[in-house]
């Protein structure tokens, strides 16, 4: 069965709202690539690399899996609009984060020692609710292909790829924020509020 995904009308809702989400992420990821290169980046550890890898791969599954005969969901029309909820979803949470960050929002780790912490709009709620919402895009998008397989695959490289991201993110805020970060993150949790 050809995935929704493919099939008019669905596509052009699809790829709209695909492009709508990740346009603006690959501008930023762009810009972390080139900074990265140049050695802008020295807090980052790599990280960059492990992000864009896991969810380059989780992107891979969940596109090729979409065409699997197993694995899916049986209501491909239901997990389409779930899927696109998602992704919808977490794009918005994502521009919420670029604009309570502002140019402290960057697609690499980057601390500046004039840098404050942010606890306002989604940080008031969670310290990485833009990682929160990364993983609700690629799970969104697997989903919207109509793979649970896909879906449990992209969730999982998303969660392990950003796992690394803020171990090194959270070591380099607080080596240059200190007290600040600290007092911040016992008050908050990682990626969804009250829960974890």
């Amino acid at each position: 069965m050809r995935p929704l995904v493919y099939v008019f009308p669905y596509a052009i809702v699809f790829w709209a709202v695909f492009l709508w989400a990740f346009g603006r992420e690959a501008v930023i990821m762009g810009r972390a690539q080139k900074a990265s290169a140049s050695g802008g980046a020295p807090d980052d550890d790599g990280s960059l690399r492990v992000v864009t890898l896991t969810q380059s791969l989780g992107f891979a599954a969940a596109f090729i899996l979409a065409w699997a005969p197993w694995g899916r969901y049986p209501n491909q029309l239901a997990a389409f609009w779930v899927g696109m909820a998602m992704i919808i979803a977490g794009a918005i949470l994502r521009r919420l984060c670029f604009r309570a960050l502002g140019a402290s929002f960057t697609g690499e780790v980057r601390v500046r020692p004039d840098q404050r912490v942010i606890a306002r709009g989604p940080y008031r709620w969670a310290r990485h609710p833009s990682y929160t919402a990364g993983m609700l895009m690629i799970t969104g998008v697997a989903t919207a292909l109509g793979s649970w397989v896909g879906a449990a695959i992209g969730l999982t490289l998303a969660v392990a790829g950003y796992a690394y991201r803020v171990r090194v993110e959270e070591r380099a805020l607080t080596a240059t924020l200190g007290e600040a970060y600290r007092d911040y993150a016992a008050g908050t949790k990682r990626f969804i509020p009250f829960v974890i």
